[in-house]
């Protein structure tokens, strides 16, 4: 208890410190006085007199300094100083400041732009749970024309039942619906889309509800939809009581029953139906697995080229014999061709940041030249050089603070 009394006295001694020790230094001047006074009063002269009084009394800088460190936190009051002083000499120092803040500010800011750009494209591209495990199956062959990986109603159940796959959904292949309505006919992107899609991909609606087995039983009041964020904003004007209401395509009504977050925007469809594949053989939708933890994309690839290999044995004219299959994550999807650019863009960026440090490198060191001199007194009157590293230090801090700021401008930065 005794030392927690002691810091909370000195902590509330920092907001009266300066009252403390000019009061302090007041009294010390006068007792200083009154022993000068004693000396001339014995018949020395004023001069003798103050320096038999300082011999006595001792040094009163060091007493001032002595009295400083118990009242307060001596690297906290001398961090306050150097910070102080740092800014002072900055204000002095405008040219070189400026340079050096601009040098960096363009390091910082062109790096962190390229550095948020690659996070949320090759890192956090996606809202989906578990994004990495969500995967397109591609085929690939020696003649042009493949594509995605297609099954039929027949061959789900097959593709479920894959040891790599953890989970699946299968999507119709991307068809434009008209939207049409009292006053509205508008050509929008609709897509339809397995009954498990929302829960594959793991994000809830915005609005509503989602998909469930009741939406694509026959005899069901009528068929659902859910809006993408995108459409619901330019058609509906982020009205939430769309959820209910009937929206028609080519005539067909379909009534709202949820609105998706702003980030999920799977395959950029406007409108997501639920639908089932019937038993028509020729009637392919395409697949997405969601492998299991762990699953490595070679053993994936080999399990997949079984069922290939097996419905073109089935089915010839829709599986061309040479074709081979290739698992890729949805960010390799996204980047394709365009991976290498960035990596290039941003690797140029990091450069960017190393030159503007060297360049403030340097200006630091021209700059140190020319204040030898003022390094020199500091030392004499008792800096160490501890303190004068400390005090090049926070210049430092001040400078790349300062550039931070002007990198974060055009984000809302001051």
């Amino acid at each position: 208890m005794r030392k927690l009394r002691a810091v909370f006295l000195r902590l509330a001694g920092l907001f009266t410190r300066r009252r403390r020790f000019a009061e302090f230094a007041d009294e010390l001047e006068s007792n200083l006085q009154m022993h000068i006074e004693d000396n001339l009063r014995a018949g020395m002269l004023p001069d003798e007199a103050r320096y038999a009084a300082l011999r006595k009394f001792g040094n009163v800088t060091r007493i001032k300094e002595d009295t400083r460190e118990v009242w307060s936190f001596v690297w906290l009051d001398q961090l306050w100083q150097d910070t102080r002083h740092g800014a002072r000499q900055l204000f002095r120092s405008r040219g070189f400041a400026i340079s050096a803040t601009l040098s960096l500010a363009l390091g910082i800011g062109a790096t962190t732009a390229f550095f948020s750009l690659v996070y949320a494209i090759v890192f956090n591209p996606f809202p989906y749970k578990d994004a990495n495990r969500i995967v397109y199956v591609q085929l690939h062959g020696k003649r042009p024309g493949y594509g995605p990986f297609r099954a039929n109603g027949s061959q789900f159940e097959a593709i479920r039942n894959a040891p790599s796959a953890e989970d699946v959904f299968f999507q119709k292949p991307p068809g434009i619906e008209v939207l049409t309505g009292e006053d509205s006919r508008l050509v929008i992107k609709a897509d339809f889309y397995s009954l498990d899609v929302f829960g594959v991909l793991g994000v809830p609606p915005l609005l509503g509800r989602v998909f469930t087995p009741a939406d694509a039983q026959r005899g069901s009041p009528a068929p659902v939809a859910v809006l993408s964020y995108r459409f619901w904003m330019q058609h509906y004007a982020g009205d939430r009581g769309v959820l209910g209401k009937s929206i028609q395509l080519n005539h067909t009504p379909y009534m709202v029953i949820g609105v998706m977050p702003p980030r999920f925007t799977w395959l950029s469809s406007d409108v997501y139906l639920p639908g089932v594949p019937s038993a028509d053989a020729h009637e392919y939708w395409m697949v997405f697995p969601k492998l299991r933890p762990g699953t490595n994309h070679r053993a994936a690839e080999a399990e997949f080229q079984v069922l290939v290999d097996r419905f073109a044995k089935e089915d010839p004219d829709d599986y061309p014999q040479d074709s081979h299959v290739k698992v890729v994550t949805l960010a390799e999807e996204a980047l394709g061709s365009s991976g290498g650019i960035i990596a290039n863009l941003f690797a140029a960026a990091v450069v960017l940041l190393i030159i503007g440090c060297a360049n403030v490198s340097i200006l630091l060191l021209a700059r140190g030249t020319t204040r030898q001199h003022e390094f020199a007194v500091r030392t004499s009157v008792g800096a160490g050089r501890g303190r004068l590293i400390r005090q090049l230090l926070t210049e430092s801090v001040l400078l790349s603070s300062r550039a931070q700021r002007w990198a974060c401008w055009p984000r809302g930065g001051s």
